[in-house]
């Protein structure tokens, strides 16, 4: 089976129209819940904790983190992909 991307499964609106349905399920909700709750920064390091410690817990923080964001975006059919393009011409007049 050939790995899916979060840009080519957003190409496919059958795949986001699955995505839609299932992230509005209560069990799906309850399952996101989870992962917020049991997010490092949600639980203290015991007592003696050294900077590589730290950087553990800062790195399953961020990977957590990253994890949610996909599991999101992965139903969302306006989030652009990459980063935005600017726009410094002459019709912005802001």
């Amino acid at each position: 089976m050939k790995r899916l991307t979060l840009s080519s499964l957003k190409a496919d609106p059958t795949l986001i129209e699955a995505q839609v349905k299932m992230q509005r399920t209560r069990a799906f909700q309850t399952m996101l819940d989870v992962l917020m709750t049991e997010l490092p920064s949600n639980h203290a390091l015991p007592f003696g904790s050294n900077g590589e410690d730290f950087a553990c817990a800062h790195g399953m923080e961020v990977g957590f983190l990253r994890c949610i964001e996909t599991i999101k975006a992965m139903a969302a059919t306006d989030v652009p992909d990459g980063e935005p393009i600017p726009d410094f011409g002459e019709n912005n007049n802001d």
